[in-house]
């Protein structure tokens, strides 16, 4: 899906960035994609299916699934976070229309 980004990535791209921040020997990043385009951004059904589906079909009452949405947003945010919070530069080499 032309490296469309699924949760499963995020947690990846998560947990090696923060590997990453621990290693000395580490000074920049280069983040990449692989084939025709860099990304198409956010696999939205994939985060329909896999996050908001799951709330929205739960038997909790309607406050404890806004609950569960915010838990969700500040894991997100944690994600996006980890990129911009390394204390190395990231590049992104960008390619593609």
């Amino acid at each position: 899906k032309a490296n469309a980004l699924t949760l499963q990535m995020w947690e990846e791209i998560f947990d090696v960035f923060s590997y990453l921040s621990e290693q000395e020997h580490v000074r920049a990043v280069v983040f990449k994609g692989s084939g025709k385009h860099f990304s198409s951004g956010i696999d939205i059904m994939n985060v329909t299916e896999n996050l908001f589906t799951p709330i929205a079909t739960s038997e909790k009452e309607t406050g404890r699934k806004g609950l569960m949405i915010l838990k969700l947003v500040k894991l997100g945010q944690e994600w996006f976070s980890s990129l911009e919070d390394c204390r190395f530069p990231v590049i992104a080499a960008i390619h593609g229309a």
